[in-house]
């Protein structure tokens, strides 16, 4: 269960220990099984010996749907977390899907690249049955050799710092990030790591895929952006915190 501490701090503020227990132990209840029930005697079982008029002020934050009681917010997150272990799953799937394909396709162009590589094999032994006659030839291909460019690097993320631009970024990883860390506006976070990468031309970065993964973590641990919807914490009634950030 997913629990936003500053959210449910100013949502129980005012309330006292008792009431506070009470509210959380409904919580647990309902995230286990879906909801709390309505009976007076189940009910009393979950909270806890707490008076009427104490628990007035806790039902305050349920509401009522037949024969049980529901919490909003309790119920947000658990549609959240549903739909980003859907996501998450998705992603799974393409991701064997794409990589089933890759293992197939040398399966399937065996006998091509069978041939071609005997046929390669076949020049490279004339050719070093000619060189061996031939010194002069043979230091020129071994120069010609040593004056290839190295094997580029796999595409990926890179970043401008003359333009200060990003590029590279696909739908394959915004996808990534967003289940990784769901917490984080994606978009945002990518935009403030390109400036501070502009700002500290100093401190280049030679992976910058893995840059913006450690930044996108950072960002996941620190909260992300939802710790900054709550202002600070004071003193408040139900009424005062916006609903959609109840608890």
């Amino acid at each position: 269960m997913k629990l936003w501490v500053a959210d449910f701090v100013s949502s129980t503020y005012a309330m006292t220990p008792a009431q506070v227990g009470a509210h959380f132990r409904m919580m647990l209840h309902a995230w286990e099984r879906g909801d709390v029930p309505t009976d007076p005697s189940a009910l009393r079982r979950i909270t806890g010996d707490i008076d009427e008029g104490e628990m007035a002020e806790v039902l305050r934050r349920w509401q009522r749907d037949g024969d049980r009681l529901v919490n909003k917010r309790l119920e947000a997150e658990r549609h959240e977390m549903i739909d980003l272990h859907d996501r998450r799953s998705e992603a799974g799937r393409r991701g064997s899907f794409r990589r089933w394909q890759t293992h197939s396709k040398p399966i399937a162009n065996g006998m091509a690249n069978g041939m071609a590589n005997g046929m390669a094999c076949s020049d490279a032994q004339m050719l070093r049955g000619s060189d061996a006659q031939n010194p002069d030839a043979q230091t020129h291909h071994q120069h010609g050799a040593s004056a290839k460019p190295a094997a580029r690097a796999r595409g990926g993320v890179t970043f401008d710092y003359a333009t200060g631009r990003m590029d590279g970024i696909t739908d394959s990883h915004r996808e990534r990030w967003a289940a990784a860390y769901p917490a984080v506006e994606i978009e945002q976070q990518v935009n403030a790591a390109a400036a501070w990468l502009a700002a500290n031309p100093k401190q280049r970065k030679k992976n910058i895929e893995r840059f913006l993964t450690n930044w996108l973590a950072r960002q996941q641990e620190r909260g992300g952006v939802r710790q900054h919807r709550v202002s600070s914490i004071s003193p408040r009634t139900i009424d005062e915190v916006p609903e959609h950030l109840r608890f």
